[in-house]
């Protein structure tokens, strides 16, 4: 959700952190941790990425 709020909707992490009442810092680690898990999802078997 957390990325959803931050990446897809443009909500300040601050906002997002009240709406999900959780800290700033959570919200910061748990979008780095989905954008991580998207990227891995994203890559082919090679390694060179969705697209290339």
């Amino acid at each position: 959700m957390a990325l959803i709020l931050v990446d897809m909707h443009g909500m300040p992490v601050a906002e997002a952190a009240q709406v999900l009442e959780v800290a700033e810092g959570t919200i910061k680690s748990r979008c780095a941790r989905g954008r991580s898990a998207l990227a891995e999802l994203l890559r082919d078997k090679h390694g060179t990425g969705y697209l290339g």
